[in-house]
C-alpha cells in the first residue's frame, strides 16, 4: 500500500494530500514523496486533529483519541437526527450500539464526536472500526484515507498507535503549465563559472536561475538547520544570481534559496532552500554544500594516460561491495569508504591487481541520495553531479571527500589501472535540487505537463535544453581536471542522445586524448543511432550478453559466436566499438541465470555450472572488442537467484573465499586475462576492422569451432579452437598446421580438447 513511507493524493489542479506510514518525524519525507510522484508542492501543513479525523475516522487531542466524522459526509443523518456510536473489536462491534460510554455527539461544527482516553485505546495498538446508527445503518467510509480495509464492497477504517494524527500533510500544487520565457531559457547557453569560486581574493557565488523572482544565499556557521544568516544576491542580464563575500566563510556551509511566483496568486511567491547545483563537496543528500575553494589545478599536462580502448580489460566494481569482505586489515568504518580501498590498492594480494584487469568501472561516486552512511546504495540516484559521495569519506562535514578520492584515483593509477566512473546524467535521485531551482529548464515535460519516465526513475532530465548541457559539460571537465578520471560510462546514453555525446566527446578529449567513453546504448525510449558507430565511444553489447548466455545454454546458434570473435556480432566501425560482456550490476549474475533457479545452485555453485560460465568468460576474453566482467564473476559470483539487488549489500558483497573453491578456473580467466594484455595477445584486440582476417574452419568436428586468424601487419597465422560440446573431442587439423604451436595453454598442443575447453595454436612456417 505504502511505498517508501507514505503516499501522495492529488485532491484536485490545485490541492494535494500526502499520507506518511507512520507519524511524521520532522524530517524532510513528505517534500521527497511529493518530488517523487513528480509534482512541485509548497505550502506543507500538518492537518488539524478535525480534519485528519474526518479522512481517517479519529486523530489525537492531547491525551484523548478523537473519533469523528462530519454530518456532510452522510446528508440523510441531518434528516433523520439518528443516534451513532463506535463500533470495533473493542466492544463487540453492534453490541455497542445503545450504550452511552460508545455513543457520538454532535457539536456546533457539525461533527459527531467522541473522545476516549488514548492511554486505554492504544492498549490494543492496531484494530478496525466503524460507526453505526442506532437502526443498525452502518456508515461506510467516504474518504481518500488509504488505512481502509475494504471487504467486498464494505470498508473498515483502522486505528493505527503509530499514526495519532500527525500523518497527513496538504500541500499546493504547483501548475507546470504557468512557466515564462521558458523557450528562450531552454535555448539559452550559460557562460562562465557557477557554484563558489574565488575571485581578487574575494569568494564568490553564482547560480543559474533565470526565472527566479529572488534568490538568497544561506550560510550557515554551523550545521544547525535554523541557523544561519541570509544574503540577497543581486540578479544578472544573462538570468544568473551572484554575491561577493569574504573568504573567512571558507569551511562553512551554504545553500540557495530560491523564490519563485505562485501561479494566479497576485505576486504570492514560495521558497525552496536547495543545494547547490555546483557544489564541490556536501555534507549529504540534502546539502549543504560546503564552502572551499576550487580543487583544480592547471596540470592537464600530467594528467594519467589510459591504455587506447582496444587493450582495455575491464572489471565493473562497487566499492562496498569489494571492501566488504577484503582479506585485510580495515576497520568496520573503512570498508564503508575511498580510503579502505585506497588502502587496500596498496597491497599486492588486492583482488584488483590479482585478476589482471587494466581498467575499473565504479560503479557512481557522484553524491546520491542515500540518507545515511551505513545505507547500501548502487549510487545511480545522483544529487549531485560534482561532489564525490559524502558517504564513502571518512568526515564530510569537513570536505575531505575531495582529497579523498582523489587519493583513490591515484592508487589506482599507481597500480597501472584505469578509472572509469559510471556517471548518471539522464535522471536524478531524491532530493531534486534540480527540479526545486527550475522543473521546466531542467527536465522533460510530456504534453499533460508531467515529468517524462523514459529512464524509469520518473524525472528525466532534458539534455536539449542548454543549461542542462552546461551542467553537464561542466560536470565532465571537473572531474577530468580535480581527479584525473580517465574516462566515463554514461548510463542509458541514449536519452542523453547521440549529438550531445558526440559534443562532450569532443570537448573533453580536449582536455584528455586518451578519455575512454562508453555509453549504454538503451532506454525506456529506444537505442542510440547508427551515427555513434562514427564517433569515439564504446557501446554496451546487450547482443553479446545474450547470444553468450543461449549458447553455452546449448540454445544459440554458432554463426552469432562466430561473428563474436570475428568483432563482427554487433557491425561497428571499429571492434573496440562493442563492451563484451556477459553479466553487470544489474539483473541476474549469469550464474543465477545458468542454474534457472534452482535451489541447490543458489547457495553452492555446481562445478559444471562454474565450467560453463568460465567458457562464457572465456568466448568473451577471446572476442575483438572490449571485454568486461564483473567483480566477482571470475569466482563465479551469485545472488541467490534474486534479480534486482541494488539495495542488498549483503547479496552483493563479494565472497573470496570462493576464489580458493574454484582456483582452477579462476586461475584459468585470470591467465587469459594476462594472455589477451601480451604481445603474444595483440591478435585478440585489433584496433581496426581490417587488421586482422578471418576464416572458419569449415571442416572441424560436430561441437568444434574452429577459426583462423591472421594478422596483417605481423603475417602471425593464428588459430581459435573452442569445443562447446560436452564430450572430449581428438581433433585432427589440417595439415598445414600440424606443427603449430600452443599458445595458450602454454604445452604442446596433442590433439585432444576436452569439453567446454579451448586452446589458442600459432601456425609455425
Amino acid at each position: 500500500m505504502y511505498s517508501r513511507g507514505g503516499i501522495v493524493r492529488i485532491l484536485n489542479k490545485r490541492k494535494g494530500l500526502v499520507f506518511l506510514e507512520t507519524d511524521w518525524d520532522l524530517g524532510r519525507l513528505p517534500l521527497d514523496l511529493v518530488e517523487e510522484a513528480g509534482l512541485l508542492g509548497c505550502e506543507f501543513s500538518l492537518l488539524g486533529i478535525h480534519e485528519r479525523a474526518k479522512l481517517g475516522g479519529y486523530a489525537k487531542n492531547e491525551n484523548k483519541a478523537l473519533f469523528s466524522f462530519e454530518i456532510s459526509q452522510y446528508p440523510w443523518l441531518q434528516e433523520k437526527k439518528l443516534r451513532v456510536y463506535f463500533a470495533s473489536d473493542l466492544n463487540g462491534w453492534k453490541k455497542a450500539i445503545g450504550q452511552e460510554k460508545w455513543e457520538l455527539s454532535r457539536n456546533e461544527n457539525s461533527c459527531y464526536v467522541l473522545e476516549l482516553n488514548w492511554s486505554e485505546i492504544i492498549k490494543v495498538p492496531s484494530f478496525q472500526f466503524k460507526f453505526v446508527t442506532e437502526e443498525g445503518q452502518w456508515l461506510e467510509p467516504s474518504t481518500e484515507f488509504l488505512e481502509v480495509v475494504t471487504e467486498s464492497e464494505y470498508g473498515n477504517y483502522v486505528f493505527d498507535a503509530k499514526r495519532s494524527g500527525k500523518d497527513i500533510f496538504s500541500f499546493l500544487i504547483i501548475d507546470p503549465h504557468a512557466g515564462n520565457e521558458l523557450d528562450s531559457w531552454i535555448n539559452y547557453s550559460p557562460e562562465g563559472t557557477f557554484g563558489y569560486t574565488v575571485e581578487k581574493n574575494e569568494g564568490v557565488f553564482r547560480i543559474f536561475a533565470p526565472r527566479a523572482k529572488k534568490v538568497e544565499l544561506l550560510l550557515y556557521k554551523k550545521l544547525i538547520e535554523n541557523e544561519f544568516e541570509r544574503l540577497p544576491m543581486s540578479r544578472q542580464t544573462d538570468g544568473s544570481w551572484v554575491k561577493v563575500i569574504s573568504r573567512n566563510w571558507e569551511g562553512s556551509y551554504y545553500r540557495y534559496s530560491i523564490f519563485k511566483e505562485i501561479p494566479n496568486t497576485a505576486g504570492k511567491s514560495y521558497e525552496k532552500k536547495i543545494l547547490d547545483p555546483y557544489a564541490k563537496v556536501t555534507v549529504g543528500r540534502d546539502g549543504p554544500g560546503v564552502v572551499i575553494s576550487p580543487a583544480i589545478e592547471d596540470n592537464d599536462e600530467n594528467l594519467f594516460s589510459p591504455p587506447h580502448v582496444s587493450e582495455l580489460v575491464i572489471l565493473e566494481s562497487h566499492l562496498r561491495d569489494l571492501l566488504a569482505n577484503a582479506p585485510i586489515g580495515l576497520s568496520q568504518v573503512e570498508k564503508l569508504e575511498f580510503r579502505g580501498l585506497t588502502k587496500w590498492l596498496s597491497s599486492s594480494s588486492c583482488y584488483l591487481r590479482q585478476i589482471g584487469v587494466n581498467a575499473v568501472e565504479l560503479q557512481p561516486m557522484q553524491e546520491f541520495d542515500s540518507k545515511s552512511k551505513i545505507e547500501y546504495h548502487w549510487g545511480y540516484m545522483p544529487v549531485n553531479f560534482f561532489s564525490p559521495e559524502s558517504g564513502y569519506s571518512s568526515d564530510s562535514k569537513k570536505g575531505i571527500a575531495i582529497e579523498e578520492f582523489k587519493a583513490l584515483i591515484d592508487a589506482f593509477h599507481a597500480a597501472g589501472i584505469s578509472v572509469i566512473l559510471d556517471v548518471v546524467y539522464n535522471h536524478v535521485g531524491i532530493p531534486m535540487h534540480l527540479f526545486n531551482l527550475d522543473r521546466e529548464l531542467y527536465f522533460r515535460l510530456d504534453e499533460h505537463g508531467k515529468l517524462e519516465n523514459f529512464s524509469g526513475c520518473g524525472n528525466d532530465l532534458n539534455c536539449e535544453s542548454e543549461p542542462v548541457r552546461k551542467l553537464i559539460l561542466d560536470s565532465l571537465e571537473y572531474l577530468i581536471r580535480a581527479f584525473d578520471i580517465d574516462g566515463f560510462r554514461f548510463d542509458l546514453g541514449e536519452l542523453i542522445g547521440a549529438n550531445f555525446l558526440e559534443l562532450i566527446e569532443k570537448r573533453m578529449k580536449k582536455i584528455k586524448p586518451g578519455l575512454i567513453l562508453i555509453a549504454e546504448p538503451w532506454s525506456f525510449r529506444g537505442r542510440l543511432q547508427n551515427s555513434m558507430k562514427k564517433t569515439g565511444f564504446t557501446l554496451w553489447s546487450d547482443k553479446c550478453r545474450e547470444e553468450v548466455f543461449k549458447f553455452v545454454k546449448g540454445e544459440g546458434n554458432r554463426t552469432a559466436i562466430i561473428d563474436l570473435l570475428k568483432g563482427e556480432l554487433n557491425q561497428n566501425e571499429n571492434p573496440w566499438q562493442s563492451v563484451n560482456y556477459i553479466e553487470s550490476h544489474d539483473d541476474f549474475t549469469f550464474i543465477d541465470r545458468l542454474s534457472g533457479g534452482n535451489e541447490q545452485d543458489k547457495d553452492q555453485v555446481r562445478d559444471e555450472t562454474a565450467k560453463a560460465s568460465m567458457f562464457a568468460i572465456i568466448i568473451v576474453l577471446l572476442s575483438p572488442g572490449v571485454p568486461m566482467l564483473s567483480a566477482g564473476q571470475d569466482f563465479f559470483r551469485n545472488k541467490k537467484g534474486i534479480r534486482n539487488t541494488y539495495r542488498s549489500g549483503d547479496l552483493n558483497a563479494l565472497q573470496y573465499k570462493s576464489s580458493e573453491m574454484f582456483f582452477k578456473y579462476t586461475r584459468r580467466i585470470r591467465e587469459l586475462i594476462e594472455f589477451r594484455q601480451s604481445e603474444r595477445g595483440s591478435f585478440l584486440r585489433p584496433i581496426n576492422r581490417n587488421d586482422c582476417d578471418y576464416s572458419e574452419w569449415t571442416e572441424s568436428p560436430d561441437g568444434i569451432i574452429g577459426l583462423f586468424v591472421e594478422e596483417r601487419q605481423s603475417g602471425r597465422k593464428l588459430m581459435i579452437v573452442l569445443n562447446s560440446s560436452s564430450q572430449n573431442i581428438q581433433l585432427k587439423l589440417p595439415n598445414c598446421w600440424k606443427n603449430a604451436q600452443c599458445l595458450f595453454p602454454e604445452n604442446l598442443f596433442t590433439g585432444q580438447l576436452n569439453s567446454l575447453e579451448f586452446c589458442l595454436l600459432e601456425r609455425m612456417d
